[in-house]
């Protein structure tokens, strides 16, 4: 019965300490399937303290003034995500989300000592951004990559990965090795949600 207690008390703990550091509010398009701002209260890693605007788009139509489409993109200068719902749900549309706002993070949060950081802990190196089309896999892709999984599953633990193979998202190797991850999570968790 103490077990059980122990484990509603985490949970409750959980839930409380998310729902703390989801700062930015989700404009959500009217009839919308996907529940992003429910997606930004539970993200276990700080959000940005902005208001972002999501505009759901059809294939083949995206991303404005963009060369390529996407599935997803976003103008953190313009507060706006947009997205192709049906290609989402299709993937995984809650990453898919998370990963656009942590480029939101990137630029209204993370300081360059974090950039910093990330790219030594991963590994990287090279520019931060490049705006050539289609987009390479920079350091800045890559870190709105693990916000994403930060925020869906903080930590990794290596009981999971040798016995049951999993990483943060569906299985997959945490970007980076576990212990880079793990790093990179804790790290996200102290930074707020604003920039001081």
């Amino acid at each position: 019965m103490k077990l059980k207690v122990l484990a509603v008390s985490s949970v409750a703990f959980f839930a409380m300490a998310a729902a703390a550091s989801a700062q930015t509010t989700v404009v959500e398009p009217i009839g919308s399937h996907l529940p992003y701002q429910r997606w930004v209260d539970e993200s276990a890693v700080p959000t940005p303290d902005v208001t972002i605007e999501v505009i759901e788009t059809e294939a083949g139509h995206g991303c404005p003034g963009r060369q390529f489409d996407y599935i997803a993109c976003t103008a953190p200068w313009e507060r706006k995500i947009w997205i192709d719902e049906a290609g989402a749900v299709s993937r995984r549309p809650r990453e898919i989300f998370m990963h656009e706002l942590g480029h939101n993070f990137d630029a209204d949060v993370l300081p360059e000592w974090a950039r910093e950081r990330f790219d030594a802990l991963e590994g990287l190196g090279g520019p931060w951004v490049i705006t050539e089309e289609p987009q390479p896999m920079t350091p800045s892709e890559w870190f709105a990559e693990t916000y994403a999984q930060c925020a869906m599953v903080p930590f990794v633990s290596l009981a999971a990965m040798h016995a049951l193979g999993l990483g943060p998202i569906a299985g997959a190797e945490p970007i980076g090795g576990r212990d880079a991850y793990n790093k990179v999570c804790r790290m996200l968790k102290r930074l707020q949600g604003s920039r001081a």
